[in-house]
């Protein structure tokens, strides 16, 4: 609340400066090859005065007419201005228009020598300021509050107290310059030397502080007296060009901030060195590079180089400062740890353009300079260098640093070769080493964490690892090696070899399952068949009966095989090898078989469900007409169409009506299996004459475990 309280007490002063100056509603901009002001807009006590208006010159009664300059109209003096004789000669003309200003009327003249008489009002009213004016504010009063933020967690770090410095210098510099580059006209000299003191004076500081934090961020170069001596240095700095110690206003006020660009990048390439076994400090020092390279080389891109080229950056200068914020949002995170994992994946995309952007400034400047090129020309052939050298550059950096290593051996092939392993001691090592494979920490050990999902800790310095079945929790800690922090995408991945084991092992579980009921299904069939009918087939007195058990056993074995082999056979030849072994079986007994074969059953395929079902029913049928029925003559009939199976099966014989009520139990399986093959079996007796048809009627197309052929 102190620090809010200050920041509003700033502000408050800086608007009732601005408001203090007297308003005349114009807003000009200097127009070279007139040698005139052309009015922008009118408001106010100009109202009368039309947009495109060349005004030249600005008149008071008693005092001298002003004929406006170039100079004049300069927004940013210290870089626009080659040395300070010229700039005390700039503060006086702000002086003089100031003073006239303040004058209960005014003319002005235009270039045709039309006069226009206006009433300035006394003070300027804050609704009339442009939005750059509330911008600067506004960066200002956002930095400070950053900065003293971070420092109220951290009042021990040394970098969070350089970074209160520092907010407390871009709330002097910010606000400092929102008056004197959205004024009218003029302003008096002691509260331009005010203004320019609490921007340049704060500008220097800020670089400064800079310079120092990295000295003391993410590690501590040396003794804290470097840092301190660093910030005294920039401020003797401001004093010395204050004093008039240096003749160019280049030296004076843009070789320092400059010189401490340099310092702060050959200061992180020093940290980037001393933090490669340090993952956290090294994505803390990630954050500073991202927001200083970003923010600050923006905004000297912006403002400062053009007007190296004579380029006039005032329009947006102001603009400009909301760049930054993104300096303090960044060191911010940074010192707070605020995600740090999730920096690394995309720092290095934006740090290359900010690279290739400075790499093509540097060759213009020297195609100009070194060559004495026109700047058409330098630009373009800076672009083509750019393009012959950073790209080629930048793409052999990408592949050696972003991108994810090759794994040797396919991943997937990995999780089957773990999860299809059912030794738990070996799976738990087959697991680790490919957590290692895949991540390299520097440190993986099972945890007493409870997470559900992989999760990343401690702001990406472990990455959690849940259990699995037979394989325990692990907590891998940092990456490469303990050259990274883990990020969301290895926290993906993770998740993703999780979700892959998890499917693999329910895969295994499924397969093993299935092996299991079908080995049990199996051994039902032996033993319900083919055991049943072998051990009936031991207790026959007659040969003719023994021998009809063991075909029938036989034929259930070959059954039983193709099951097993999983084949699907077709319609075609099931129906001959049945009509085959019935009309044996028939024979055996004395019974007449009429079954002509006239079907067309070809292109239909049946799975072991299905015609194991059927052949158990015709079968079944068969034995009881042997055993009750008392006949001589069995007919059959097959007849396939549109999807309908049908078959006919009857006899002139008595026992389904003489022995319904006994033989319950069969009837019952009879149905079972019909039901199973989703058809239906119906009997129909014929009461007055001897004989029974069964009609077996099975919907080929309808049931699922149908497979067409062509």
């Amino acid at each position: 609340m102190a620090a809010f309280g200050f920041a509003i007490l700033v502000l408050v002063s800086i608007m009732l400066l601005a408001s203090r100056q007297p308003w005349l509603g114009l807003s000009l901009q200097w127009d070279e090859p007139n040698q005139a002001a052309t009015v922008r807009a009118s408001q106010g006590p100009s109202t009368q005065v039309a947009v495109g208006t060349q005004i030249s010159t600005l008149r008071a009664p008693n005092k001298a007419d002003i004929h406006f300059q170039a100079v004049d109209f300069i927004i940013e003096p210290d870089g626009n201005l080659p040395d300070y004789t010229h700039y005390h000669a700039f503060l006086e003309r702000l002086d003089k228009l100031a003073k006239i200003q303040r004058e209960p009327q005014l003319i002005l003249v235009t270039d045709k020598g039309d006069e226009y008489k206006i009433t300035p009002k006394a003070h300027r009213p804050l609704s009339s300021m442009p939005a750059d004016f509330w911008v600067q504010l506004i960066v200002g009063l956002l930095a400070f509050i950053i900065a003293a933020t971070v420092w109220s967690f951290r009042p021990n770090d040394n970098a969070a107290r350089y970074l209160l410095l520092s907010g407390f210098a871009t709330l002097m510099f910010a606000p400092g310059a929102a008056v004197y580059t959205t004024r009218e006209l003029g302003i008096p000299v002691e509260e331009m030397l005010l203004l320019k003191a609490m921007n340049f004076g704060g500008g220097m500081l800020y670089v400064g502080t800079m310079v120092a934090m990295l000295w003391n961020y993410p590690r501590r170069l040396g003794s804290e007296r470097i840092a301190l001596l660093i910030v005294g240095f920039s401020l003797l700095w401001f004093m010395a060009q204050a004093l008039g110690l240096f003749e160019s206003m280049l030296i004076g006020r843009r070789l320092p901030v400059f010189i401490g660009l340099l310092l702060t990048i050959i200061l992180a390439a020093v940290q980037w060195f001393n933090t490669q076994r340090d993952p956290v400090a090294r994505a803390s020092l990630q954050w500073f590079l991202l927001s200083w390279l970003l923010g600050t080389s923006l905004f000297i891109i912006i403002t400062m180089v053009p007007q190296l080229y004579g380029v006039n950056t005032a329009g947006v200068q102001g603009y400009s400062f909301i760049l930054f914020l993104l300096v303090y949002g960044g060191l911010a995170f940074g010192i707070l740890r605020y995600r740090l994992f999730d920096l690394g994946e995309w720092w290095l995309r934006v740090v290359s353009w900010v690279g290739g952007l400075l790499l093509l400034m540097i060759l213009d400047m020297i195609l100009i300079w070194g060559l004495g090129l026109s700047s058409s020309l330098s630009f373009s052939l800076a672009l083509i260098l750019g393009g012959l050298i950073w790209l080629p550059l930048r793409g052999y950096i990408w592949s050696r640093v972003v991108e994810q290593k090759i794994i040797e051996k396919p991943i997937f092939q990995s999780v089957l070769d773990i999860a299809f392993n059912l030794n738990a001691e070996k799976q738990q090592q087959m697991w680790k080493s490919l957590l290692v494979k895949l991540f390299d920490p520097l440190l993986i050990k099972p945890s007493s964490n409870f997470y559900e999902t992989a999760t990343l800790i401690e702001s990406g310095q472990k990455l959690y690892i849940p259990k699995l079945s037979l394989i325990p929790s692990f907590t891998l800690e940092y990456a490469d090696g303990g050259r990274r922090l883990f990020t969301r995408r290895d926290e993906a991945l993770a998740s993703q070899l999780l979700e892959m084991l998890r499917h693999a092992e329910s895969s295994r579980n499924a397969y093993q399952k299935g092996a299991s009921e079908e080995r049990s299904r199996i051994a039902l069939d032996l033993h319900d068949d083919v055991g049943s009918r072998l051990l009936s087939s031991l207790h026959q007195d007659a040969l003719d009966t023994t021998r009809d058990g063991i075909r029938q056993a036989i034929a259930e074995m070959r059954i039983i095989m193709n099951g097993l082999a999983g084949k699907s056979l077709p319609l075609s030849e099931i129906i001959a090898d049945l009509r085959h072994e019935t009309v044996f079986r028939l024979e055996a007994v004395k019974i007449n078989t009429k079954w002509p074969v006239k079907e067309d059953l070809d292109g239909i395929l049946l799975n072991y469900d299905t015609y194991r079902n059927y052949l158990s029913i015709i079968r079944e049928l068969i034995s009881n007409i042997i055993r009750h029925a008392n006949a001589n003559e069995v007919c059959v009939s097959i007849k396939y169409e549109k999807g309908i199976f049908l078959t006919e099966l009857s006899d002139n014989g008595s026992w389904l009506l003489k022995d319904a009520g006994k033989d319950q139990h069969g009837l019952n399986n009879l149905n079972k299996r019909a039901e199973a093959l989703n058809g239906s079996i119906t009997f129909n007796f014929n009461n007055t004459q001897r004989g029974t048809l069964v009609t077996l009627l099975i919907p080929l197309n309808d049931h699922q475990s149908i497979t067409g052929a062509s």
